[in-house]
């Protein structure tokens, strides 16, 4: 019997430029958590016409993934793009890794001044009774860590990075504190952040040592919607006010 995962987030970017982040694979070490050690060894793709770069429907992607985290064995997985449409939604499907079966459906929506990206994953462990408990024990915990990471990434190299490309380039030579103070005289772009979704701009201390794609976590407070965080609101809440063009982020207590 197959298990099954869902996670959504919001993010202030116009949907095809989330859905290009997502299918090109080149970012998937990049969103994953470093103790994965995710790698990839062999990428052969089939892009869509006109979009070089993407894993169109029939590429392949193999990578090297730690079992278990800061262990040094490490499993290959290959996968391929079953399903892709572009600016919408993308599936890719295990052909042979470290689970019995595989389907990850990623799906982009335009949702008020963004983006919702939602991801549904259909997986057996395998092995049976002992697989069910190491699902129960474990797998599932860490489905829920792995997307929790790769979620805040998403939000610093899709949303912040853009803040940084924005300032101009005399600005950032100054470094980190010069950038951090300015960066936020950009966050009403709409292209950046929309006053519809302020969030919260909090920090902890792993947000900041993520490091993405060569920006150090430090350089911001993360920009944080409600509806990926379970101290806020519920999720459908959340969604129904985005898509009205509302928002009523609620700070949690400390």
């Amino acid at each position: 019997m197959y298990e099954f995962f869902e996670s959504s987030q919001f993010v202030s970017v116009e949907t095809e430029r989330a859905f290009r982040f997502f299918a090109d694979p080149k970012n998937l070490p990049l969103i994953s958590p470093p103790e994965s050690g995710v790698r990839i060894v062999r990428l052969d793709l089939v892009a869509p016409a006109g979009y070089p770069g993407l894993a169109g429907e029939g590429s392949e992607i193999e990578m090297s993934v730690r079992l278990f985290p800061h262990f040094p064995l490490r499993r290959r997985w290959l996968a391929r793009i079953e399903e892709f449409e572009y600016g919408a939604y993308f599936r890719d499907a295990q052909v042979r890794g470290p689970f019995a079966h595989w389907n990850h459906t990623h799906s982009f929506q335009e949702s008020g001044a963004g983006t919702l990206i939602s991801d549904i994953v259909e997986y057996d462990v395998g092995w049976g009774k002992l697989g069910n408990a190491a699902n129960a024990l474990f797998v599932r915990k860490a489905l829920n860590e792995m997307f929790s990471y790769r979620h805040r990434a998403t939000e610093r190299m899709l949303v912040e990075t853009t803040c940084t490309k924005l300032l101009p380039s005399a600005i950032r030579r100054f470094g980190n504190r010069l950038t951090r103070l300015a960066c936020p005289l950009y966050w009403r772009v709409p292209l950046m952040l929309d006053e519809s979704c302020p969030g919260a701009h909090e920090s902890n201390e792993e947000d900041r040592n993520l490091s993405v794609s060569g920006i150090h976590g430090s350089l911001f407070d993360q920009h944080t919607c409600c509806c990926r965080r379970q101290d806020r609101q519920p999720q459908a809440a959340c969604r129904q006010d985005h898509s009205q063009g509302r928002h009523r982020p609620r700070r949690s207590a400390h």
